[in-house]
């Protein structure tokens, strides 16, 4: 696929202005919030269901980009296992091929209850709710969704033990 750039400030104006997303943020600002630790976050599900009901055209991809085996490696003299971990890259383009916003993830193997056995899934789940808030849904609430946010908690609770 041909690779088309737009120069930071063109990238907004030719997104809002093309794609009518002025018309469009009114019903974005009503999509569903859960609150995490008394603040407002996004479902990637959500944000995935406003973006093709409303970007029909448009492509949402994710790729892959890394992943690492478990290792045991040394650190102050220790050995130490380094967890398993993989690396996630989505995109947002235009029909025409533009590529209008990225979002990155990486999650590692066993950092969490549910990355024991899901850490592909969330990784790619992550890359995506980020690409969409790039690209500008769901973005007055925060970057971050509520899936990374419930993610981060969870890894949060299990190195404490």
């Amino acid at each position: 696929m041909e690779q088309h750039l737009l120069k930071h400030d063109q990238h907004e104006e030719f997104v809002m202005d093309k794609f009518n997303l002025y018309n469009k943020t009114d019903k974005m600002k009503k999509m569903k919030t859960i609150k995490i630790q008394g603040n407002d976050y996004i479902l990637v599900k959500d944000k995935v269901k406003y973006f093709r009901e409303n970007f029909p055209n448009f492509a949402l991809t994710s790729e892959r980009v890394k992943e690492t085996e478990g290792e045991i490696i040394q650190y102050n003299g220790k050995d130490v296992i380094r967890q398993a971990s993989v690396l996630f890259r989505a995109e947002v383009r235009t029909p025409e091929g533009f590529l209008v916003s990225t979002g990155w993830a990486r999650e590692e193997k066993n950092s969490s209850k549910v990355n024991k056995t899901n850490w592909i899934e969330n990784a790619e789940t992550s890359a995506i709710g980020r690409a969409l808030a790039f690209f500008g849904i769901g973005v007055d609430i925060s970057i971050a969704s509520a899936d990374e946010m419930e993610n981060a908690l969870e890894k949060e609770k299990y190195l404490k033990k």
